[in-house]
């Protein structure tokens, strides 16, 4: 007779549907939460307020679609103008809303048609 075995469930994974990007904010740590929320959910917004948060955030996008390509997700990010309220006032800030597309879902990557700059 074979010993029963115990079965352990893994706990659910919780990731936030929103992330606020900081122009300190390391963009691997960003990713990985990031590509956690596309495999899991199939979208997340990264709210950043200022340049150097913004460059964080597209970082963290280039950084994830490397990590979810090999899970068939190629993702496709939208930017929009958001107000978001820091203490006690409101200022503006970009939000990506970022969604897991199909592989190829993008034609060209509006690069043109070899992947390329036309401008010389």
């Amino acid at each position: 007779m074979t010993p029963l075995r115990k079965h352990y469930r893994r706990p659910p994974v919780v990731v936030p549907r929103s992330l606020r990007v900081s122009a300190a904010s390391d963009p691997n740590a960003v990713a990985g939460v990031l590509a956690a929320a596309l495999r899991h959910m199939g979208s997340a917004d990264l709210v950043a307020v200022g340049a150097g948060a913004v460059n964080q955030a597209v970082k963290a996008v280039i950084i994830a679609r490397r990590q979810v390509a090999g899970n068939g997700i190629d993702p496709v990010f939208v930017p929009l103008f958001s107000r978001v309220e820091i203490d006690g006032r409101e200022v503006t800030a970009i939000r990506l809303s970022v969604y897991a597309g199909a592989p190829g879902s993008q034609r060209d990557g509006g690069a043109g048609r070899k992947g390329r700059d036309k401008r010389r």
